[in-house]
């Protein structure tokens, strides 16, 4: 398979209606694929140097050679170990560039206290790397519709998450924009860092929060959608400015090339749509989604080709993409099970010994989620670590009601009432 040609970027800065200086700045190499956006933090031209300086600083870290290495090595083979390594690698620039902005600030007086925020985004064929730090952010839109793929870094944002306050309360806090974390702060930070698989007709639009903090998600989505990419950074710092921002504002739009095809010719949205269907995955938002889909191990299996055995040891779930798997038993025939069903859901957890056999019936295609790769996911993001709890007790509840109300019913005791589902009126942040 060919790799597909790099995407299209259009980055544009504006000084605004407010400031006398631009703090913001933007880099983009499309060849490279490689795309940052800083707004910078600090007195004087302290955030415009801090904001700057970080650019340059990260771009000579992935022209580095071991950088380089990595950066063809994924751009040959990207399985899950060049990824791995690769976010490794993000983390440790983006810890360095604090780590200088930090050292800098220290040494002269006048660039006391600056910092920047982050968005670095990482092309490199099917797959997209992206690095956040602070309040600037980066959207996702595919198939008419927009997500954000980071979470903002400051005070205000954390008592939304943690519940103490409603989004439109936290607003109007004289602590709604100060950061949590940004690079130069202290001399180490800890970037959110994810990738995601990208797929014809994607659009990735990264904005600093003087765009962000006026236009909602909805706005920036039909910018996106009714605007040609040349043309939508324009329109989304125009938008910004009939909303009054006070802030520099700046905004790169990247377009996925209609060439792009995914991994393995599979729809990314086929692949998301079927994982979404998986009650463990019942709370995960859509960019949860696209970290879990590069946890799946993609299987093409011809008929009879068998997955696995029972009574062996087996801790992984499958999602069926196409074609039957059939489920025997000692040899005897249980049920063939059909697209879109899901087989060891529970064995993911468990571990246990498989209580069936699964073979492929016909030709098919599988996704395989195994319990290490959950389990590092997990440890990456605790905040989806928690959606999963909380759906695997909703879903153990569910059986024991269900096998109580049948051991109930059998003997006689009392009608099958089913209760409230008061769990499900619990909303997970």
């Amino acid at each position: 398979m060919s790799p597909p040609p790099p995407p299209t970027a259009h980055a544009l800065t504006d000084i605004g209606l407010t400031r006398t200086n631009n703090e913001d700045a933007v880099h983009t190499d499309e060849q490279a694929g490689i795309y940052i956006l800083c707004d910078g933090v600090g007195g004087h031209n302290a955030g415009e140097y801090a904001s700057a300086k970080t650019i340059e600083i990260i771009t000579q870290a992935l022209a580095a050679n071991d950088a380089k290495k990595l950066l063809e090595e994924n751009r040959k083979s990207p399985g899950l170990k060049p990824r791995h390594e690769l976010k490794s690698l993000l983390l440790k620039i983006v810890n360095e560039a604090s780590k200088q902005i930090n050292e800098e600030s220290k040494k002269d007086p006048k660039k006391m206290g600056m910092a920047t925020t982050l968005e670095l985004l990482l092309v490199i064929g099917r797959h997209a790397f992206l690095a956040h730090v602070g309040d600037s952010r980066t959207y996702l839109t595919r198939k008419e519709e927009t997500h954000p793929m980071t979470d903002d870094h400051t005070v205000g944002m954390d008592f939304v998450r943690s519940g103490q306050a409603t989004l439109e309360n936290a607003k109007k806090s004289p602590y709604w924009n100060v950061l949590t974390r940004a690079i130069g702060t202290h001399p180490q930070v800890k970037a959110d860092v994810r990738d995601f698989e990208l797929t014809t007709g994607d659009t990735i639009t990264m904005a600093s929060d003087g765009v962000s903090d006026v236009l909602d998600n909805k706005e920036i989505s039909s910018t996106i959608k009714a605007t040609e990419p040349k043309d939508a950074t324009k329109k989304l710092i125009e938008l910004a400015k009939s909303k009054k921002s006070k802030d520099n504002l700046s905004a790169i739009v990247i377009e996925i090339d209609e060439k792009t095809e995914s991994v393995a010719n599979v729809s990314v949205i086929k692949k998301i749509e079927a994982i979404s269907k998986v009650s463990l995955f019942r709370y995960c938002s859509y960019p949860d989604l696209t970290m879990l889909m590069n946890r799946f191990e993609y299987q093409k299996l011809n008929p009879n080709d068998d997955i696995c055995m029972e009574g062996t040891i087996s801790d992984a779930l499958y999602v069926i993409l196409s074609g039957e798997i059939h489920v025997d038993k000692k040899g005897v025939g249980i049920t063939d099970r059909k697209p879109g069903e899901v087989i060891g859901e529970m064995g993911v957890l468990e571990g246990l010994p498989r209580s069936a056999s699964l073979r492929a019936k016909t030709n098919a295609e599988l996704l395989k989620l195994s319990r290490d790769q959950l389990v590092s996911l997990l440890k990456e993001d605790q905040r989806l670590a928690v959606r999963l709890l909380w759906a695997l007790c909703q879903e153990q509840s569910s059986r024991l009601r269900s096998t109580t109300e049948s051991l109930m019913q059998n003997k006689g005791v009392i009608p099958a009432v089913t209760p409230p589902d008061f769990l499900g009126e619990i909303t997970i942040p």
